[in-house]
Parts: C-alpha cells; structure tokens; sequence
C-alpha cells in the first residue's frame, strides 16, 4: 500500500517521466564520451522535461473532458490542484534561469526544449492549429524534440556511424514507446476527435507493426553499432520493448501504471543496464 501510493505520488507530479529521460540523456552522453551530462545538466533536462509534460496537464484540453476517469488520471489530478502546480510551474522556470545563469551553455537547450514544447501545446497566433491536435504528429515530434533537447545540453553530437545508429535506436524506443502510450487514452481521444495511430488501425496491427519495428531496429543496430561497447544496452532495450508489447496482445488495458512505469521506464532502461553491467564488474 504505501509502495503503491510513493509510485502514484511519482506519476501523478509527473517524476517517473523526468526520471527516465535524465537517464537516457545520461545514456546518450555516455555513447558520445561522457562528461557532458554532469549533475546541472541532467537537473536541467530533468526540470525542461518536467516542465513541459506537467504545462500540458495543466492545459485544458479537449481530449481531456472525454473518456471515463482513473483514480491516478493525472491531468485531472493536477488540474484538482491548480494553485500548487501553477506554483511548482514557475518555480520550475525560476530554477531554469538559475542554472543558465550559472552554467550559460545550458540555454539553447532549455530554451529549445521549452519553446517546441510550449508550442506543440499551445495555440499560439502564428500557428494555424494547435500542433497536438495535428494527427500521428505526436509519435514523431514529442521524441524528436526530446532527444534534439538531449543532445544540445550534453554539448556533443554523433561523430561515427555506430553513434547514429545508436542515437536512432534510442529514437525508434522513444516513437514506439509514444505510440504505445496512446493506448491508455484510445476512448478519450477518439471520444474528443483527436485521430492517433492506436485509434485509427486495428490495435493488434498496431502492436505487431511496433514489435515489428523494434526487431528491425534491433537488427540495424546488431549489424551497423555491434563494436560499439555501448550498442549491446539499446539492443537490449529494442528486444525488451517488443517483449512488454506482447502484454497488451492478452491484456490491451492492464491499467495506468503498466504504461506510466513499464512503458515509459524503457526510455531509462539503456542507462539502467549499463550500471547495473558496471556494478556486476565491480562485484565480481
């Protein structure tokens, strides 16, 4: 019981998927070198990434007034309590200034990150629509803009094709896992109009096509970053993901927290591994 509520405490203020994405930019850091995603930046990409993703439950969306309610719902969670998260929101924007006013490379990411993400949900004048609401839009863009962001506050980008290889796979987990957790919101979004790839194809053409995906990545990787000492946690993570979509052929909806801490903990996974790998060294 009090697991439960530390995990749903995590998920519902939005620090599961903070969590997760610090540690695949920590990944990603350690693939080009190391040394790049010291503790300011990792908090910096931890506070953008939680920015955005708690901004968007802020907003009243149409999407969100449909669909039947789940205890740990967490949009209508924050909403419930405006006032704090209004104040969590600028607070999380005063720390942002804060770090870029002591470590001044962090801006173009943050500032980046913020910007994409405040505009993909927002309508904002000099936009025809607003961008979330633009169909299958969201399995691209959500990921792209969140690695792109990644990789502007390490400082580095690839230089070897294994490097590229291994940045796309991180991508392709990032897609797949986006895709995925749709699934969780399929009546709400097709009870308020938003068109998404798992309310639009068959689900179980859906779910094939992603474990299809995932094999194709992980044999792109295995052929094309296989010397590189970092490709074997992607690899992994390709094969793990495939695996944890096979739950949902059985069970399509195995409730909230399978798609909040499983789906979305595999973005983290890579990082995960390769500590857990280290710590086994060290061990043995």
């Amino acid at each position: 019981m009090v697991l439960r509520r530390l995990i749903t405490f995590a998920v519902r203020f939005n620090l599961v998927i903070a969590a997760t994405l610090a540690l695949q930019g920590a990944y990603l850091d350690a693939v080009m070198g190391g040394a790049g995603s010291g503790p300011s930046t990792l908090a910096a990409l931890a506070l953008c990434v939680w920015f955005v993703y708690t901004l968007d439950r802020f907003v009243v969306h149409p999407e969100d007034q449909a669909g039947a309610g789940v205890d740990i719902h967490v949009a209508r969670y924050i909403r419930r309590h405006q006032l704090l998260f209004a104040a969590l929101l600028v607070a999380a924007v005063a720390t942002q200034i804060a770090l870029v006013v002591a470590t001044p490379r962090l801006f173009w990411g943050l500032a980046w990150g913020d910007l994409l993400g405040a505009t993909y949900i927002l309508q904002f004048p000099y936009l025809p629509c607003r961008l979330k609401s633009v169909p299958y839009l969201k399995a691209v863009y959500v990921p792209a803009v969140a690695i792109s962001t990644m990789l502007l506050l390490i400082g580095k980008q690839p230089t070897s094709l294994a490097q590229w290889v291994i940045v796309a796979g991180v991508f392709v987990v990032f897609v797949l896992n986006t895709t995925i957790c749709d699934v969780k919101d399929i009546e709400a979004d097709r009870s308020a109009g938003i068109r998404t790839i798992v309310n639009r194809f068959q689900l179980t053409r859906v779910l094939c096509t992603v474990q299809a995906i995932a094999l194709a990545a992980l044999t792109g990787v295995l052929v094309l970053a296989w010397h590189d000492p970092h490709s074997w946690a992607i690899a992994l993570t390709l094969v793990g993901f495939a695996a944890v979509v096979s739950r949902l052929h059985v069970q399509p909806l195995p409730g909230v927290l399978f798609y909040f801490l499983v789906v979305d903990g595999m973005n983290g996974l890579p990082w995960l591994l390769e500590r857990m790998a280290e710590l086994g060294k060290i061990a043995y």
